[in-house]
């Protein structure tokens, strides 16, 4: 028990056995002041005491004072209140209402040592210290002893105290660049270096050392500089780069480096050449502030206005706010350990799930959600560093470090704590035609108003303008919709009836409110909107229809004494027709008889026909094959006899594709259905056609999900017959140096095979008969190829005999893409 006096605080440790023992804490342990006004215990089990000189905290018996973000105690206090979200609020004379969150951020400013809080950028060397870079000099934090910082600045040789970027080379030295140029430090010292013209002072935004330990430089105007065997050299224009004025670099890990520009878009330089791109190639802003790759290769690039972008498999995707993303301005660009990209923008640090980003870019879903971290969640400034790199690290303990307006900024991305309480909810104003009304659970909105407006809001302290909300108008809605941060809902020209306005809300961690708030009100009608106007109405035409029924009654009846004698007289006509007609019904069987007869002769026919011509024509191919190879004739028999040799290897294919057709519908064709992982089976067709993509020069990829929940039940050589069939045609009509893309995905209970091709697209009309035997197409193969018009007719009744889907998706000029779909195997 604990007992708050005027002489100290009071600890009584109760035993029934034997004497009670009593525990005394004054200023000798910790306290402020021994005057206690106010004790009081938190969820956590913390007591928390508040004495005529300030505030402190029990926690396991170390006492901890609590102080304002100056450091100062608190003094004066009049109260000390911790509410169920587990905010700390003052009250103190002279200084009103204060109240304290826990913040998920830890900040490094200049009360740590720092030389200024506007940092620019920081970095983590192999020795696990920190190099923080501000406006007004460097210093070296030991992360074991933070508060024993080494400093640089002018006064150690630092060429200017405003520095803009660190990078460490593999002789762990540290390289600088400032305001006024360049500096290594090595063994804590400095010495200034000049790239080639020591006229000018190299102004770079980031240094980067690549996996061959060459730093390369970005300039403002001068191109890009690398370091390499002890001396620079400078690429620009004049080699092939886009622009001379460089933002930031990037190695991929294919050792490309791509090299980010101030308004021009982007360069990447490999040992093939330069290659460049611009909004023309697929960028949304060609102002280039931050690059990130992981290990998939896939490039992240974050835009000054443009969002985010990712370069993968040779196209760009683009995620911006009207997606969901937070800001379209992106400074830095990192990944945490579980699989998160944080970014830095001028309002504040967030991130998104790397999943449902490539779920969204592959269509997938139609938006993500971000998390946002501003002031309210520690933040002492919200603008980060932007314009130089790097700025932000991952450091080794897999903790993130920002640099900010208001120094350093670091989370612990395991240690996210989500805000458990949801928000509840107020219903604040009822407002008909714009005036607010007196409300309660149930009243009367009048006949003649029409718009109704229902202002609420959602009561937390922690992040109050994140707080999300959604409604239902029960008997005008069905379904829930997100109002998103809007505090506000009016609905106009509601039919009369009983009407139950609901909402919820969620906190700024998504956490929702199941029960939320409602409020019940009856909209009255005018009295051509009441029931019993209506019941007059429906009287009334009731009997306008018996009376229209009498006289129509009466016509009829007169018209049917008319109609018996013609039906007399009909009869017997429709008799002597009927005989004719049953004749021709009999020789109608007749004829359907020999339809059938002939149908299934012409099948017999083209069976006999391709197996008979199939064998002399693999013969003829064979002879040919011999004659080439024993080289004695002269180059017209060799041109001819190549001629001869793919004719025939066209017909062979021919007459294959007609023995398969035909085979599949006659029925003689049996289908062994077992459990096939789809992603295998279109995995290794992908493989053994590259040798065909690479006779064209072509790029053949393939992409898929978890294998576990890609598997169908399926005839594995048939399926992989109609997969052979769609990849065939894909080479077939790409052109030479272009790229093909496959993949296997799980979209809800189906398992869809796609492959897009870079062809000329399929025509509207071409469309409707794809699927058609012997259909000639207007678009024709690449590499005079031979096209049978029987491939996707295979296709279709293999997929067919799988109870699944083929589609196709084509814009002529654009190529196409076509999907097998199939049942996907259930748990």
């Amino acid at each position: 028990m604990w007992i708050g006096t005027n002489d100290g605080l009071m600890n009584v440790l109760i035993d029934f056995k034997e004497k009670n023992r009593f525990l005394t804490y004054t200023e000798k342990n910790g306290l402020p002041s021994r005057i206690v006004n106010s004790i009081f215990i938190d969820k956590n089990d913390l007591l928390w005491v508040r004495t005529k000189s300030g505030i402190v905290r029990f926690d396991r018996g170390n006492v901890s004072p609590l102080t304002n973000n100056a450091g100062q105690r608190y003094e004066h206090l009049t109260s000390l209140f911790v509410d169920s979200e587990q905010n700390i609020w003052i009250g103190a004379e002279g200084r009103g209402l204060e109240v304290l969150r826990k913040g998920m951020f830890t900040n490094y400013t200049t009360k740590e040592g720092l030389p200024s809080n506007a940092v620019r950028t920081i970095m983590e060397d192999r020795g696990r210290n920190v190099w923080i870079g501000a406006d007004s000099g460097l210093v070296k934090m030991n992360r074991t002893a933070p508060q024993t910082l080494e400093r640089f600045t002018e006064k150690e040789g630092i060429k200017d105290n405003e520095i803009y970027s660190i990078a460490e080379d593999r002789a762990g030295k540290i390289w600088v660049a400032t305001a006024n140029g360049l500096n290594i430090i090595e063994n804590g010292k400095v010495k200034p270096i000049q790239p080639i013209d020591k006229t000018k002072e190299l102004i770079s935004s980031h240094i980067f050392v690549d996996s061959k330990d060459r730093v390369w430089v970005t300039s403002s105007g001068e191109g890009v500089f690398v370091f390499e065997n002890g001396s620079f050299r400078q690429i620009t224009t004049t080699q092939g780069l886009i622009s001379n004025y460089t933002s930031c670099l990037l190695e991929d890990f294919r050792g490309n480096i791509w090299v980010g520009t101030d308004g021009e878009g982007i360069s990447v330089i490999s040992d093939d050449g330069i290659t460049s791109y611009t909004t023309e190639n697929g960028l949304t802003n060609n102002f280039i502030r931050a690059m990130y790759t992981f290990k998939d290769n896939s490039v992240w690039i974050g835009t000054l206005g443009g969002g985010l972008i990712c370069y993968t498999s040779g196209k760009f995707f683009t995620l911006t706010t009207a997606h969901g993303l937070y800001d379209d301005v992106i400074f830095s660009i990192l990944e945490d350990d579980i699989g998160r990209l944080w970014m830095t923008s001028n309002r504040g640090i967030f991130y998104v799930d790397k999943f449902d980003v490539m779920k969204f870019f592959y269509g997938g879903i139609d938006n993500i959600t971000c998390t946002a971290y501003g002031k309210e969640h520690g933040l002492t400034n919200v603008e980060n560093s932007g314009g130089v790199q790097p700025a932000g690290w991952k450091m080794y303990d897999g903790t993130l470090w920002f640099t900010t307006a208001g120094g350093v900024a670091v989370v612990n991305p395991k240690r996210i704590v989500t805000n458990q309480k949801a928000p509840r909810v107020v219903i604040e104003q009822f407002l008909i035609d714009n005036q607010p009304v007196a409300f309660n659970k149930e009243f009367i909105v009048p006949a003649n108003n029409q718009r109704i407006e229902i202002q609420f809001t959602g009561l937390s302290f922690v992040s109050p303008r994140k707080i999300r909300f959604k409604a239902m108008l029960e008997g005008y809605e069905k379904e829930w919709y997100d109002l998103d941060t809007r505090r506000s809902a009016s609905y106009t020209h509601l039919s009369p009836g009983t009407y139950t306005f609901r909402i919820i809300a969620a906190n700024s961690d998504g956490i929702w409110d199941p029960n939320g708030v409602a409020i019940t009100f009856v909209k009255k009608g005018y009295f051509y909107e009441t029931y019993p106007f209506y019941v007059g109405v429906i009287l009334l035409v009731l009997a306008g229809i018996v009376g229209v029924y009498r006289i129509r009654i009466h016509g009829i009846r007169s018209r049917e004494r008319t109609l018996e004698k013609l039906v007399e007289s009909r009869t017997k006509e429709l008799q002597e027709e009927h005989g004719k007609i049953q004749q021709l019904l009999d020789l109608s069987e007749e004829q359907k008889v020999k339809a059938e007869t002939a149908n299934a002769l012409k099948s017999q026919l083209i069976d006999m026909v391709a197996h008979h011509v199939k064998s002399p024509l693999v013969s003829i191919t064979g002879l040919v094959k011999l004659v080439e190879q024993s080289g004695s004739m002269n180059t017209i028999s060799a041109k001819y006899l190549k001629m001869i040799r793919n004719k025939s290897d066209g017909m062979i294919k021919v007459i294959t594709n007609l023995l398969n057709l035909s085979g599949i519908e006659s029925g003689s064709i049996n289908f062994q259905f077992e459990k096939v992982n789809l992603a295998e089976v279109a995995g290794m067709t992908i493989d053994s056609y590259k040798f065909l993509a690479d006779k064209k020069e072509q790029t053949l990829t393939f992409v898929a999900d978890d294998a576990e929940t890609l598997e169908v039940m399926a005839d594995n050589t048939r399926i992989q017959d109609a997969i052979e069939n769609l990849v065939s045609n894909a080479i077939k009509y790409s052109p030479l140096h272009s790229t093909i893309q496959a993949g296997v995905y799980r979209h809800n209970d189906k398992v869809q095979f796609w492959i897009t091709d870079a062809g000329p697209g399929i025509s509207t009309d071409d469309q409707q008969r794809l699927f058609k035997k012997f259909q000639v197409l207007s678009a024709k193969p690449t590499g005079d190829e031979v096209a049978t018009g029987l491939g996707l007719a295979i296709v279709k009744e293999i997929v067919d005999a799988h109870h699944g889907k083929i589609f196709v998706k084509s814009t002529p000029t654009k190529g196409s893409t076509f999907v097998i779909e199939l049942d996907k195997i259930k748990n």
